[in-house]
């Protein structure tokens, strides 16, 4: 998610990534650290609306 030019494609693809690893049966780790990526991405590709439900869930403890 840091680094170079990045474009909007990039960012959904992480998301659909954070839900592959949510779709299977996941550690709390792996919950929190997918959960809080795709709201990352979401956020990197200016989707506010959807990272500002994602991030928070995560503070009150939901996690997707």
């Amino acid at each position: 998610l840091n680094g170079g030019q990045r474009s909007a494609d990039d960012y959904l693809r992480v998301i659909q990534y954070c839900d592959n690893v949510l779709s299977y049966e996941p550690t709390d780790e792996q919950i929190s650290k997918a959960t809080f990526y795709k709201g990352l991405a979401y956020m990197k590709a200016e989707s506010y609306s959807e990272a500002i439900e994602i991030f928070e869930g995560l503070s009150e403890g939901r996690m997707e």
